[in-house]
């Protein structure tokens, strides 16, 4: 087969791809578009790189800078160092294995590559690993599509392909360290069959692509889709949630549901196109009725040293110009453990506070909560079938 898919699916856009062939020719004359996060993300890589290949340390690795970030000492421990210790927990499970850092693999006919974080592999096991240091969107390992494309992807490729002998196991890890609302330390464990069954249908994907016999079908995947804001299924699931009444009493609860995955799709949406809209605007475009401007400013001292010294020089008391507060339980547990001593006699005097409710997908592993009132909403379930 030709070369002809280095822009057409990759480890990050399979999944879309998959799932929305024609996101594809969508996405064509979009711009790309990066953000301090990512960068952010791509220098903590690249310490993580330097850790693993070159034996440093962490507390070596502050001051390290890169694509405009420095790695702080925050850095290290709310992020480098729990990292690597959900590594050691990948080891502990599976046993130790020979890797190699930033490995670059390719499918053997396409031209659709990828680069892994860390592959590697022992007798029993092969071990697809990936760091991911955003802190907002949990990422699962669990039936995760971008690790089965590196596991594919690597599979074929001729410098690691004697890692993938099909009596090992498949370990596919993802290690977030800064999630807020997850699991840091996801996995899954597949055999060959099951990658070969992904491998089959990415790659049907990608001849339906260049057959030209596509079609658009939203989902959770449009949510990094450079597309979705010119998407015309995106504008017509828009028009269909403001033309609906959700107080209309023939709504059952089946379909509210339906209404609600409607809105939450349709909410992305509207956040792509405000995001679009500030990227247009910020490279010299013009969005009528919008212009991009300074946010609030809030001031802090250049030098607090300097400005502590001049309070001194009036006789201003130090109580009236600084202030302290206890740290917080997670701050506490950090320092005891950075410092070897125990935390449980603080954890007695800890009490957990919920900020209130929110509501998730019912696939949610936490316990739903009990209503404390009825619903001002009648919404019966549809009638079972059976009966």
């Amino acid at each position: 087969m030709p070369n002809k898919h280095s822009t057409l699916i990759g480890g990050s856009s399979c999944e879309r791809v998959m799932h929305c062939t024609g996101s594809v020719k969508l996405s064509e004359n979009m711009p790309d578009s990066s953000s301090s996060f990512a960068d952010e993300g791509s220098m903590k890589h690249s310490v993580m790189e330097a850790i693993l290949e070159e034996d440093k340390t962490p507390e070596e690795m502050i001051g390290y800078e890169e694509f405009g970030h420095t790695l702080s000492e925050e850095d290290v421990q709310e992020a480098i160092i729990p990292a690597l210790n959900h590594f050691k927990e990948v080891v502990k499970k599976f046993g130790a294995f020979d890797y190699a850092t930033e490995a670059r693999t390719k499918f053997s006919d396409l031209d659709a590559f990828g680069t892994v974080d860390i592959l590697g592999a022992n007798e029993n096991y092969t071990f697809i690993i990936d760091w991911k240091f955003g802190r907002g969107v949990a990422v699962s390992a669990v039936d995760n599509s971008q690790l089965r494309f590196y596991a594919g992807a690597g599979r074929e490729t001729p410098e690691f392909a004697d890692m993938f002998s099909r009596d090992r196991k498949i370990v596919l890890v993802i290690i977030q360290p800064n999630v807020r609302d997850g699991d840091p330390f996801t996995y899954e464990v597949i055999d060959h069959d099951e990658l070969d069954i992904f491998v089959n249908k990415m790659k049907f994907a990608v001849d339906t692509v260049l057959n030209g016999e596509t079609s658009l079908d939203p989902g959770k995947w449009c949510r990094w889709c450079k597309a979705a804001p010119i998407c015309n299924v995106k504008q017509t699931m828009a028009e269909e949630i403001l033309s609906r009444n959700i107080k209309d009493p023939t709504i059952d609860a089946d379909e509210f549901g339906r209404l609600v995955r409607l809105a939450n799709e349709v909410t992305d949406w509207a956040k792509g196109v405000h995001k679009f809209a500030y990227e247009e605007l910020g490279r010299g475009h013009q969005v009528t009725g919008y212009k991009l401007v300074d946010k609030l400013s809030r001031r802090k001292w250049r030098d607090s040293d300097a400005a502590e010294g001049i309070f001194k020089q009036l006789k201003i008391a130090a109580k009236d110009f600084t202030k302290s507060e206890l740290i917080s339980p997670a701050q506490a547990e950090k320092l005891l453990k950075s410092k070897k001593h125990s935390f449980d006699g603080l954890s007695k005097l800890i009490v957990s506070l919920s900020s209130g409710t929110t509501m998730t997908d019912a696939s949610d592993k936490r316990d739903a909560v009990k209503p404390l009132g009825a619903s001002s909403l009648n919404l019966p379930s549809k009638p079972n079938s059976k009966g």
